[in-house]
């Protein structure tokens, strides 16, 4: 239903070793125990050595899967296939006010049944704001583009949109938006450089 890889689900676990921790942009924990756990690894390299500033940096980069209940973006449960949507909709009051994951055996099924909920409730969270995220860096990456290639409106004198596009496509960045979404980003560019030209004129 996320899209995963199957191989690497199905993989062994792989131990977390403390260089991992500069590695990745967020490492997220199934509960607070192992939370801990993963941040102590994070302040014994300030034992061994390792720059304070990073290393607090590195584990403010930990975080508990029940931390993303918190993510006000788009639709969770959109992440989710019918039968997914169907489990966390019985227990999605429960899940949704959750702090951390409870501590349950599959022999009880009713309570397993509701910890299956939370966490797939807390893995769709996580799937859509990690989603809002990597959207929100290929805009910014796409007007840092534009502001490369056009920084001035004489630059833009006679360029419409089909030929801009056809300039700005050359860049890989450009995939990652929607043709629409790069039309839009690219008026909003020409009119903010009209009106910052326009008031730099009016202060000379």
């Amino acid at each position: 239903a996320f899209g995963l890889c199957r191989g690497r689900l199905a993989a062994r676990a792989a131990t977390l070793e403390a260089d991992d921790l500069s590695a990745y942009d967020v490492v997220v924990c199934v509960d607070y125990t192992v939370l801990e756990q993963v941040r102590a690894l994070a302040r014994d390299q300030v034992e061994a050595g390792a720059d304070a500033a990073e290393v607090e940096a590195a584990e403010a980069r930990v975080l508990c899967l029940t931390d993303f209940l918190a993510f006000e973006g788009a639709d969770r449960m959109e992440a989710l296939d019918e039968e997914l949507r169907d489990l966390v909709a019985r227990h999605y009051t429960a899940a949704a006010a959750l702090t951390e994951l409870p501590s349950v055996a599959p022999s009880d099924a009713a309570q397993w049944e509701q910890f299956l909920a939370c966490a797939v409730l807390g893995c769709a969270a996580l799937t859509s704001c990690l989603k809002e995220r990597i959207d929100l860096w290929f805009v910014d990456a796409f007007l840092e583009l534009l502001e490369a290639t056009y920084p001035t409106s004489a630059l833009l004198e006679g360029v419409h949109w089909a030929e801009a596009e056809e300039v700005l496509r050359r860049h890989q960045v450009t995939g990652g938006l929607d043709p629409r979404e790069r039309k839009r980003l690219f008026g909003e560019h020409c009119e903010r450089l009209r009106q910052r030209e326009g008031g730099a004129r009016r202060g000379d």
